[in-house]
């Protein structure tokens, strides 16, 4: 066989351009990444974080859940990324292929799978669709089931790539509240009531999340804005959450800090916090009773929070949720147990609470004891009706300051009631209402006269109608209408029982981000 000879110049000329092709590759290893330098294979900046299939779901668009339909998170890598080196060609060009040009070399040095060997040391992102879970169906889509996580970890932030690193999750909203009531009472020393009111909240969130394998430890911030909701400005609060949670993604995790307890008792699309329909008839000295829902552990407060989560399935969840902290100068202690069978088309709930009061002060005697249990079962039939019906059973025991039984306030509460939102027939638009009667009554009884024995009787019947239509995914427009009634009849008091109603109509622009 013939032998081709060695050619010096083109072998030298081939060496030659080895060498600055390797000194080329290796000095871009020392850059900092840019656009350019990224391997084609990398996903744009737009790209979701990879997320397990049965976590991918419509992003929800809540205060409480707190998040927005979001057709793709937007990050920004701050640093950490690393790419594979490239691999120069192992051995000299010959006559056939010495006309190989210096594209071709580049291409060959790429990478075939940058994702599988890239990470990140800091990143910020609007929270994508990933974010909010939906291991099984929460509701109907804009209704106020999918508004509601059911105990899942939100926001589900796992691990991208296969490097650990910290990424900072962003999401908010903005709401007003134009609203007007007429309120009315028989009883003689309350006049009857119009009131109108525009009130506002604006709150941004902020995620750091570090994530390694499964295991994360997240923390998150709440910074809130109010305008009104029956506050003054000098005691609005400038957070609604503020917590630090650790564990492992869909099986466990421990959560400390100030945020609400998972939701037993759902109102549906009225009755929204802090509005008139959510107060009802409270017109007079007494005022209305409120809806018991397993309710006196449940919202934030300024006790400490520690709960405990544990997920054994995708569709079964437990939360242990303990208080430990000061209130208006009493110590307060106690736990409040939730657990969610979540089937998605059919739903689950019960709970229980207990906790205790007592003054810090040593020589006050004045204690409280709350107690109550709860359940709740919520239907969901895509894409057309999600409904649920809840009730709550609460009592409450007080010895007053002289270490007697306080018997005006220690009393009984049970509330029940149900909703029902419709929607998948017009797009984006959704109708509903709902309704709830609480009873309440205490342990002071009169002492003489025709109603001796008896005591201190309320009762609150609460119904509203919404109709909500939604633009782009993300801005919501809610209206509701909304009537009550209270019968009131306390004891040790010259005046008779008496009634009061309430009559309202609010609308809502909310936008979710």
């Amino acid at each position: 066989m013939k032998k081709t000879p060695i050619r010096p110049s083109r072998a030298l000329a081939s060496a030659a351009t080895l060498i600055v092709l390797y000194s080329v590759s290796a000095s871009a290893q020392d850059k900092p990444d840019t656009p350019e330098d990224k391997p084609a294979a990398e996903p744009p900046a737009t790209t979701e974080p990879a997320a397990p299939p049965a976590a991918e779901a419509p992003a929800p668009a809540t205060e409480t859940r707190g998040g927005a339909e979001a057709s793709g998170g937007v990050d920004v890598t701050l640093g950490g990324e690393t790419q594979a080196e490239p691999t120069p060609a192992a051995t000299a060009p010959t006559d056939a292929t010495e006309e190989a040009t210096d594209e071709d070399a580049n291409a060959d040095a790429e990478p075939e799978n940058a994702e599988a060997t890239s990470g990140y040391g800091l990143g910020v992102m609007r929270l994508p669709d990933s974010a909010y879970p939906e291991l099984q169906v929460r509701g109907i889509k804009g209704g106020s089931l999918w508004f509601t996580m059911h105990g899942q970890q939100w926001p589900y932030m796992p691990m991208r790539g296969n490097k650990p690193g910290v990424m900072v999750g962003v999401s908010g909203f903005a709401w007003v509240d134009p609203s007007y009531a007429r309120m009315q009472t028989t009883e003689e020393n309350n006049a009857d009531r119009t009131t109108w009111r525009t009130q506002g909240r604006f709150g941004v969130r902020f995620t750091p999340t570090y994530t390694q394998a499964d295991w994360f430890v997240q923390g998150q911030a709440e910074f809130v804005a109010n305008s009104n909701q029956n506050t003054t400005r000098t005691t609005d609060p400038d957070t609604d959450d503020l917590w630090v949670r650790a564990g492992q993604w869909n099986k466990w995790d421990v959560q400390i800090g100030r945020y609400e307890g998972w939701e037993l008792y759902h109102f549906g699309m009225g009755l929204d916090l802090n509005t008139f329909e959510r107060m009802g008839a409270y017109l007079g000295p007494e005022g209305a009773p409120q809806i018991y829902g397993v309710t006196y552990g449940y919202y934030r407060d300024d006790i400490g929070n520690i709960a405990g989560h544990y997920y054994p399935t995708d569709y079964l969840r437990f939360e242990l949720l303990g208080k430990f902290g000061n209130l208006a100068d009493r110590n307060t202690i106690g736990a409040r147990p939730v657990g969610v069978l979540d089937l998605g088309y059919v739903k689950v709930k019960l709970a229980g609470e207990y906790f205790k009061e007592t003054e810090q002060d040593s020589d006050q005697p004045r204690e409280r004891e709350l107690r109550g249990v709860g359940a709740a079962v919520q239907g969901v039939f895509l894409p057309y009706v999600e409904a649920g019906i809840n009730g709550g059973y609460g009592l409450t025991d007080t010895i007053d300051n002289e270490g007697i039984l306080d018997e005006e306030g220690t009393f009984t509460t049970y509330s029940y009631g149900g909703f029902a939102n419709f929607g998948g027939l017009v797009e984006n638009l959704i109708v509903g209402g709902g309704a709830n009667y609480t009873w309440k009554d205490n342990v002071q009884k009169e002492q003489s006269g025709p109603n001796a024995g008896q005591v201190g009787e309320f009762d609150h019947l609460q119904v509203f109608g919404a109709v909500q239509y939604a633009l782009f995914g993300q801005f919501y427009l809610k209206l509701v209408g909304a009537y009550a009634k209270a019968r009131l009849a306390p004891t040790f008091t010259q005046a008779p029982p008496y009634d009061s109603t309430m009559a309202g109509l609010r609308f809502r622009a909310s936008y979710y981000f």
